[in-house]
């Protein structure tokens, strides 16, 4: 099946919204990003420091249902 047939084109892929995954990986981003922003006085949090696994946790304490992949 070519991508044509099935409706796909790249102008249709440029007219579509983003999907909500894609939106829920930009909010995880801007959420991690500000971990790792330094504050006024050039420090950074220590959440910072964290492995995966930990920032997961730490994550699901804060009310951010993330998987375990995505926390990386």
């Amino acid at each position: 099946m070519s991508p044509s047939s099935s409706g796909v084109t790249p102008k249709n892929l440029q007219s579509r919204a983003p999907s909500k995954r894609a939106l829920w990986d930009a909010t995880i981003t801007e959420i991690l990003a500000g971990y790792y922003e330094p504050d006024e006085r050039r420090r950074r949090k220590p959440e910072s420091l964290y492995g995966s696994l930990k920032m997961w946790a730490h994550l699901q304490r804060e009310g951010i249902p993330v998987a375990k992949g995505l926390a990386s």
